[in-house]
């Protein structure tokens, strides 16, 4: 079952315009008159995937919080007599 670009933007809840954009960077791919469902849909969530792993801002979000959690570690040690 092929749908128009306007349909599958629809169904990704996204624009039109980012689904040329994913067609432009071969994320999706357009058959005939239009374009594979399930396909397109299992290759947007591949392709979604792959940018989260790869995304530095992940890794720093990551070491944020190891850091923070690390700081309220250390302000409850403080306040027990742990450390001094």
């Amino acid at each position: 079952m092929t749908i128009s670009a306007s349909a599958l933007a629809r169904h990704l809840d996204c624009s039109r315009a980012y689904v040329d954009k994913l067609e432009a960077e071969g994320v999706i791919k357009r058959q005939g008159d239009g374009f594979p469902l399930d396909l397109s849909r299992v290759a947007y969530l591949r392709y979604l995937r792959r940018e989260r792993q790869q995304s530095p801002r992940s890794e720093a979000d990551a070491a944020h919080v190891a850091v923070k959690t690390e700081m309220l570690q250390l302000r409850l040690m403080e306040k027990k007599p742990e450390l001094v």
